[in-house]
């Protein structure tokens, strides 16, 4: 697995994609818009989602965050930031 932390911008966000791997995203600071195979909701510290393999995901920075987000297995490296 791979552990990362994220810090995104304010308005930064991801387009809808689909992964060959499992992500756990944890919000530690700001606020996070995420959809998750077509449901979308507002996370606030301390909330956490899951990105399941091939599931399409986006996620959109409402203000300025961190997220801690953990992959498995481990992507192909060019693969890690998407």
């Amino acid at each position: 697995m791979l552990t990362l932390e994220l810090s995104y911008a304010a308005g930064a966000s991801s387009r809808p994609h689909r992964h060959d791997h499992e992500s756990h995203c944890y919000l530690v600071s700001g606020r996070i818009r995420a959809m998750v195979a077509g449901e979308s909701w507002e996370m606030g510290p301390g909330d956490a989602c899951i990105h399941p393999t091939g599931v399409l995901h986006a996620m959109e920075a409402i203000e300025d965050s961190v997220v801690v987000e953990v992959k498995s297995p481990t992507p192909d490296p060019e693969l890690i930031l998407t």
